[in-house]
């Protein structure tokens, strides 16, 4: 078996408004290569976890949030299925702050926080220049006055890339439930062009 790949830091967030909420992250990764007697392809698990202090009104809270995906890939497929779960507001523990603003999803967008997020990472490259991807996820929200909401999404994308310096993307997919009291299930249709120049 193939050596492990593992990672870890130690952040530090200071806030210097007069609301000050300073926030501390111990974060880490590893990426496990597992023997298959499949001989066309590599299957590997990735780990992955941050543990957060976070500082506000003179109060110390713990936060956490964790990951996993197992993947399998070869030269044309590549296949990965994927857990994560963010802590919500509860005894002795505080919703998860993550270090971005990244939004979680393709059509829902929301918050790593409070949440469990279950979904399929598949990609396949038809051709030369040619690939599809699907990503279905399913959201189940358990932070504080959202214990309940759930709900999921489907989205499919198309990529061509007929040169190194154009890049086309085309999207498509519906969401389904009640995750977000803002937000009602919707669709999204998204249509990317990338043109390199040097």
């Amino acid at each position: 078996m193939d050596n492990a790949i593992a990672k870890l830091s130690l952040l530090s967030q200071f806030d210097l408004s007069e609301e000050k909420l300073h926030s501390q992250y111990l974060v880490g990764k590893t990426i496990i290569p597992v023997e298959t007697k499949v001989s066309n392809g590599a299957f590997s698990v990735d780990l992955g976890g941050s543990f957060e202090l976070i500082e506000a009104n003179n109060k110390t809270s713990p936060a956490f949030s964790v990951e996993a995906a197992p993947a399998w890939r070869n030269a044309v497929h590549y296949v990965s299925l994927g857990i994560k779960y963010a802590s919500g507001e509860s005894d002795g523990v505080a919703a998860f702050l993550p270090l971005t603003a990244n939004a979680q999803g393709q059509i829902w967008k929301l918050k790593l926080s409070g949440i469990t997020i279950l979904s399929i990472d598949y990609t396949a490259r038809l051709y030369e220049t040619l690939s599809v991807g699907f990503y279905p996820a399913y959201y189940i929200l358990d932070g504080s006055g959202s214990k309940g909401r759930n709900g999921g999404e489907i989205f499919g994308a198309a990529y061509w890339s007929p040169s190194p310096d154009i890049n086309v993307n085309l999207g498509a997919g519906a969401s389904f439930g009640n995750v977000s009291p803002d937000e009602k299930a919707s669709w999204r249709v998204a249509l990317n062009v990338v043109l390199s120049l040097f």
